[in-house]
């Protein structure tokens, strides 16, 4: 059965409390402090994730310049959720207009329907690791980004296009893109791009990874999660229907890109992935995040990078972002509150294209779109509690 994208995270954060009390020397002290990590399970009211700092390392690995191995050799620290540099020249300009951004990079929930789960017919050479072609060198990979931004200058934020476009493999060019575009919603997931790129270009790993680990680990803001199925939204979020977790808005938004980020994001996971298997293959690193947290074509499905046992040791392979595991649930009795809260959910979807009104608002502001637009979303939608709440005491005992 799939490992639980929560347990993996759990795991992560016990190794990185391990980790950082074994060099701080201080076991013995710690040891009574530390508290046990918050559930993960379904129902659960909150999960909050505060990684302590730890180190990782990596090596150089191909078609790196002489100059560039010699700066990046030793051992590289990384401190989670460190301080980012604040620049203060940045464009004011930093929006896209990019409409179209109906993938969907989620992991999909648990199956409720085993059966199902079980003759699902997945993307080839999913759970397993990626073969020997799918890597490319970091030529390759900067050569098919810069074909895409080439050919679609609209996704390249405004304030930096025409600089971008006359020296696209400039490494400070990107870091400085990155640094600019982490603070920005609309293109804080396109901040992991340039730095991938400023690193493939040959900057050093220390300049790059915080921003790397901020735009992956960290993207969508939030570092708590707070499930919907049991207790209202506060304000300001909404109920993501498969999920079943309060999420702001705009940490939705960014979970959804265009056929030519998804593009962007295949080629710069098939360059990252030849640099972290060509060094110490250290879970948790930036490189490692990138991996996970950004997607690529498999056959004619989406997916990303889990750890995972394959032949009797836990690999990265490759996973179908369908699979979201399966769990045994009860079916909620349809009290007429739910019958009535699917209903107008259907209703939302058919007409704006999104599950509430919140979402719709959003998507109309983001879009630049009028009036009309949210007129529809005040029409066609309705602001309610979550479509989960009504049948969590109709389970059987």
């Amino acid at each position: 059965m799939p490992v639980n994208t929560n347990q993996l995270r759990r795991s992560a954060l016990r190794q990185r409390f391990a980790t950082a009390v074994a060099i701080a020397g201080l076991t013995t002290m710690l040891a009574c402090a530390l508290l046990p990590m918050g559930g993960g399970s379904k129902g659960a009211a909150s999960v909050t994730a505060a990684p302590p700092p730890t180190t990782e390392s990596t090596t150089p690995s191909n078609e790196r310049s002489a100059s560039t191995s010699k700066a990046s050799s030793p051992p590289w620290e990384i401190e989670d959720r460190r301080p980012l540099r604040k620049r203060t020249d940045c464009p004011k300009d930093l929006e896209v207009k990019m409409n179209g951004r109906t993938v969907d990079t989620h992991r999909a929930p648990n199956w409720d329907d085993s059966k199902a789960w079980r003759r699902m017919k997945w993307a080839p050479g999913h759970t397993h690791p990626a073969p020997s072609n799918f890597s490319s060198t970091d030529r390759e990979a900067i050569d098919a980004v810069i074909a895409i931004e080439s050919a679609h200058p609209e996704m390249i934020p405004a304030g930096f296009r025409a600089e971008l476009l006359s020296k696209p493999r400039d490494p400070a060019l990107r870091l400085r893109m990155a640094e600019c575009e982490i603070d920005v919603a609309a293109v804080r997931r396109r901040a992991s791009y340039d730095a991938a790129l400023a690193l493939l270009l040959g900057s050093a790993p220390n300049e790059v990874s915080a921003f790397l680990v901020e735009s992956t680990q960290y993207g969508e803001g939030d570092t708590t999660v707070t499930s919907c199925e049991t207790f209202r939204c506060k304000e300001g979020y909404v109920c993501e229907p498969r999920q079943h977790s309060c999420l702001r808005p705009q940490s939705i938004a960014f979970g959804s890109v265009s056929k030519d980020e998804l593009a962007v994001e295949d080629a710069l996971s098939r360059g990252i992935l030849a640099r972290y298997l060509s060094g110490d293959r250290a879970r948790e690193s930036p490189m490692w995040w990138f991996l996970t947290s950004r997607v690529h074509h498999c056959g004619n499905f989406v997916c990303n990078f889990q750890d995972y046992e394959h032949g009797g040791k836990e690999e990265l392979v490759r996973w179908d972002l369908r699979d979201g595991g399966t769990v045994e649930t009860f079916p909620c009795k349809p009290t007429p509150a739910m019958k009535a809260s699917v209903a107008s959910k259907q209703l939302c979807l058919s007409k704006t294209g999104h599950w509430s009104q919140e979402l719709c608002l959003f998507f109309c502001h983001q879009n630049g779109e009028g009036e009309g637009c949210r007129a529809g979303c005040y029409q066609d939608c309705k602001t309610e509690a979550s479509l989960w709440f009504d049948c969590i005491t109709d389970r059987p005992k």
